[in-house]
């Protein structure tokens, strides 16, 4: 039997029906740490790329190399700033030393400072970032205002703290993820024992030829339980991304619905 249900869509529905409070939640718990996993690996295929291009042209060193250490900065801190606008708050940066501690507020400074919005370019790795000057150039054939400006492109001890945090911040994320799928799947299996509630959930079937309408839905039917998949365009490849599979979540004996 092929058939998966939308949990995100249908946390929706109860929580404006004030229906099933614990299992929003931890649908509510157990999406953000799916959603952290995915800022978090962004973030270490940015780097990645940057290593490559360390050697490579000056073009590709300007011009790819701002992209990508702009990209990694914002999806670290879209990431580890919970501040009660959007995902649901799951203590990413707990396990952070001290030392690492403030690595994490110098690099959400830098992203709010220097490369999310104007300020001052300074702190750890602010300074010497950006440097933008208005000069004033008399000369024998009149005058003339110039702007001079010297941009940096990466970083590369930002690189290195950026991988040091993100790691510890993703073991933090996965152990979460571990914790809240195999009390997620517990609850929505006993559930699954109440007609009311098959009637409810029946009504939110996931479809993944229409979330994924020009990608082989094959590949989302025939992965493993518990893998994520994404497409990085609307026709392109799904990517598999396997995780660990927890047999003690789906008992044998026991039918899904």
């Amino acid at each position: 039997m092929r058939i998966a249900y939308d949990l995100t869509v249908f946390a929706d529905f109860l929580e404006k029906q004030n229906l099933h409070t614990e299992l929003v939640k931890l649908i509510r718990q157990r999406s953000a740490c799916y959603s952290l996993e995915n800022d978090i690996r962004s973030v270490t295929e940015c780097l990645d790329r940057l290593d490559a291009i360390d050697a490579a042209s000056p073009s590709d060193r300007v011009w790819v190399g701002q992209a990508l250490m702009s990209c990694a900065v914002m999806m670290y801190c879209r990431a580890t700033i919970e501040d009660g606008n959007g995902r649901f708050a799951v203590g990413t940066t707990r396990d952070l030393n001290e030392d690492q501690k403030k690595k994490q507020a110098d690099i959400v400074a830098f992203r709010n400072r220097v490369i999310g919005h104007f300020g001052k370019a300074d702190g750890q790795y602010g300074e010497g970032w950006i440097n933008e000057r208005l000069v004033f150039k008399p000369s024998e054939e009149g005058f003339g205002i110039s702007g001079v400006c010297h941009r940096a492109s990466f970083r590369s001890d930002l690189i290195a703290d950026l991988r040091e945090l993100s790691a510890v911040v993703n073991n933090r994320v996965i152990e979460l993820r571990k914790d809240r799928s195999k009390k997620l799947s517990i609850l929505l299996m006993s559930l699954c024992a109440d007609v009311h509630f098959i009637q409810l959930i029946s009504q939110y079937e996931f479809s993944p030829e229409t979330f994924f309408p020009e990608a082989d839905p094959e590949i989302f039917w025939e992965s493993p339980l518990g893998a994520s998949h994404e497409t990085r365009l609307k026709s392109g490849e799904i990517i598999v991304n396997p995780i660990e599979v927890y047999p003690e979540t789906y008992p044998v004996n026991v039918s899904p619905l």
